[in-house]
């Protein structure tokens, strides 16, 4: 599914667009000079329809470079380690779950509290992740003309971080994971890395930046109303109680 020019939609399960595996977040996929990089990576139960439908889309398992994770949660970082044995990508994790990821710590990552949950099946296992470079606040990538950077956004998570995506006669797009949807409810869990206090500063923050499009982990997508939906997302935070939660 193309969203921009330079941007498509590769993956997407039960609480999106159901084109891959149910358990899948929204996987994103960004192209240019030849080359592409995924924003997260789905729960890895999917990989072979994930790399059919980017192929279908003209991008090829080997023009895959990179893979770019906004937080550990198994939905968004398991297919990891699948989807970079099949391309040669490089996994891009935030630095404070890159150990973790690296263990494949299942309490780390809350896989443990999600499966006890029912939220996943009680076979599914936090898979070893090769993490080649851990993202720090402010890290920049280019692609081609493109520039990708890192802002810290805990709130869903202590590690969570968003991307944003430059470039020039391009709309400014944020690459949001679990934070925010773009109905404007937010992801709540009552886990002890979930943080009331956190997540209303980093709504706040990220509000103030000068963004077009928001591309959230899972539901739709917009490339023109994101800055209102942080926006009203911020005003509702000022008021102490935050928006409504998906979960």
């Amino acid at each position: 599914m193309q969203i921009t020019d330079h941007v498509m939609l590769a993956a997407s399960g039960r609480l999106g667009f159901g084109l891959t595996n149910p358990y899948d977040c929204n996987v994103y996929a960004v192209t240019a000079a030849d080359r592409c990089v995924l924003v997260d990576a789905g729960s890895g139960l999917a990989t072979d329809q994930v790399l059919v439908r980017l192929a279908e889309h003209g991008v090829p398992p080997e023009t895959i470079s990179d893979i770019f994770l906004t937080h550990s949660h198994a939905d968004h970082a398991a297919g990891a380690p699948a989807l970079s044995d099949r391309t040669g990508a490089r996994v891009h994790a935030p630095h404070r779950s890159a150990a973790a990821m690296r263990a494949g710590d299942s309490h780390a990552s809350h896989l443990d509290a999600a499966r006890a949950a029912g939220n996943y099946p009680a076979d599914f296992r936090y898979p070893s992740i090769d993490v080649a470079h851990e993202v720090h606040h402010g890290d920049e990538f280019r692609i081609g003309e493109l520039v990708l950077e890192a802002h810290d956004s805990p709130g869903h998570a202590y590690d969570h971080t968003t991307y944003l995506l430059r470039g020039p006669g391009q709309p400014t797009l944020l690459f949001a994971g679990d934070l925010i949807l773009t109905d404007g409810r937010v992801l709540l869990q009552a886990t002890a890395d979930c943080r009331l206090d956190l997540y209303a500063d980093t709504i706040q923050r990220l509000s103030r930046l000068d963004i077009t499009g928001l591309l959230p982990g899972h539901g739709a997508f917009t490339v023109t109303d994101g800055s209102q939906v942080l926006t009203r997302a911020a005003e509702q935070f000022a008021t102490l109680i935050p928006p409504p939660s998906l979960q």
